[in-house]
């Protein structure tokens, strides 16, 4: 199990991104509206902050999954991608 906090989420997130979003036009969040979409999905119980809704935005955007330019967008996963097995 990962001790990141921040990977952990990623590794909840990422199984649950292509139901989120089924076309492109449900992959375009703002920030705001992006938290309110993923901050209870991560972790059981546990709601995210705006902050770190923001954080995990970022690293998704440095693992090359989503863009962020004043809004995020999410790419599809593929199964092989890093984030997916990191806490695995």
């Amino acid at each position: 199990m990962c001790d990141d906090p921040s990977q952990r989420a990623i590794a909840a997130l990422l199984p649950k991104l292509p139901s989120l979003h089924p076309d492109l036009v449900s992959r375009l969040y703002t920030t705001e509206t992006w938290h309110e979409k993923v901050k209870a999905l991560c972790f059981d119980n546990v709601e995210l902050s705006a902050k770190d809704a923001e954080v995990l935005a970022k690293q998704l955007a440095d693992g090359g999954l989503c863009v962020r330019q004043g809004e995020v967008r999410c790419s599809r996963p593929s199964t092989d991608h890093p984030f997916r097995s990191c806490c695995s």
